[in-house]
């Protein structure tokens, strides 16, 4: 490998732990902050799902990446990170804005049905789950071979269509029971 294509190789897990952090410190911020009755509370909520379908559509295309991003002319490299890296961070993308957007959403909810938030471990709880993947996914980025990477990409995809219908469920019965409370605050006032 040449000098150039290590240094570019580095800065991409630089940008990646960059993207991580950033998503669980926005998911920490919106789930340890102080809220109203606002709706306006949900955006937050709905800003980290959307930045990570958005991030994760971007790095499901390789030849975008290759051509816009990130250019390389090493066959080598664009083999190597368009069939395990990409990919594993997609799925790790989307895995992290969904535990952060729906958990939000779920704690906005529970609020303004319940008139308090979820206690404070288990508004953690993914939170810590995001940590998890995150590192769990540079380590094996850094640490391990192309099959363990391809392997990881299909258990990360299983956690997130459990994890997306778990929260979705979950949401959804959270936003039955509240839909009530918002609207009979609004005819109060």
């Amino acid at each position: 490998m040449t000098l150039a294509l290590m240094q570019k190789l580095l800065m991409s897990i630089v940008i990646l732990t960059t993207i991580y952090t950033s998503f669980i410190f926005i998911a920490y911020h919106d789930l340890v902050r102080s809220i109203s009755k606002s709706l306006f509370n949900l955006l937050p909520g709905i800003i980290i799902f959307g930045l990570g379908i958005a991030l994760s559509t971007l790095f499901n295309r390789p030849d975008l990446i290759f051509q816009k991003i990130l250019p390389l002319k090493s066959g080598f490299a664009k083999g190597m990170l368009g069939a395990t890296v990409l990919p594993i961070t997609a799925v790790s993308i989307r895995i992290l804005s969904i535990l952060g957007s729906f958990s939000a959403l779920i704690d906005k909810m529970w609020f303004y049905w319940r008139g308090r938030r979820l206690f404070f471990l288990i508004r953690m709880i993914p939170v810590i789950g995001m940590i998890i993947v995150a590192g769990n996914t540079l380590f094996k980025i850094i640490f391990t071979d192309q099959s363990t990477v391809t392997k990881g990409i299909a258990k990360l995809q299983k956690i997130s269509t459990w994890s997306l219908t778990s929260l979705s469920v979950i949401l959804l019965l959270v936003t039955v029971m509240a839909i009530p409370h918002i609207f009979s605050k609004k005819k109060e006032e």
